[in-house]
C-alpha cells in the first residue's frame, strides 16, 4: 500500500505534465503557422510599398545643378530598385514558408519574379484563406 501511495501522486504528475506539455507544443506550432501568414501578408504588402516611388521632385534649390539633381535621383531610383528587389526577394520567401499550409500558394512561386510581383492581391488573399482557415478549425473568429 505504500508503494502505490506513493506511485498514484507521481504518476498523477507525470500525467499532468505530458498532458501540458502537449497542448503547449499543439499551441506553439498553432502560433508559428499563424505567424508565418502574418508575416507573408506583410512581406507582400512591402513589395506593394516598393513598386513605385516618386522620380520627380519638383522644384529643386537654385543652388543645385541640373547634374547634382539627376545624379541625386539616379541614386534614389537605384536604391528604390535594390529596396524593391530585396522585398520581393523576402516576400517569395515568406510565402513559401506558408506552402506546407496553404499547397494553392505554390502556383505564385513557380512562376518567374514578375508573375509574383503582378500577382500580389491574388496572394494576400490566398493568405488571408489559409489564415482564416486555420483559425476557424481551432474556433476563433
Amino acid at each position: 500500500m505504500t508503494l502505490l501511495d506513493a506511485l498514484v501522486p507521481l504518476a498523477s504528475v507525470l500525467l499532468g505534465a505530458g498532458i501540458t506539455y502537449w497542448l503547449n507544443v499543439r499551441t506553439r506550432r498553432r502560433n508559428l503557422v499563424e505567424d508565418y501568414f502574418n508575416e507573408a501578408i506583410a512581406a507582400v504588402s512591402l513589395v506593394v510599398s516598393t513598386m513605385s516611388y516618386v522620380p520627380h521632385y519638383g522644384k529643386w534649390h537654385e543652388a543645385v545643378s541640373e547634374e547634382e539633381r539627376v545624379e541625386f535621383e539616379k541614386e534614389v531610383a537605384r536604391e528604390a530598385t535594390l529596396n524593391h528587389m530585396r522585398a520581393l526577394a523576402e516576400a517569395r520567401d515568406a510565402v513559401a514558408k506558408c506552402v506546407p499550409y496553404r499547397s494553392a500558394l505554390n502556383r505564385f512561386l513557380e512562376e518567374p519574379v514578375l508573375y509574383f510581383q503582378d500577382h500580389t492581391s491574388e496572394i494576400v488573399t490566398e493568405l488571408r484563406l489559409g489564415l482564416s482557415r486555420r483559425r476557424s478549425r481551432r474556433g476563433d473568429n
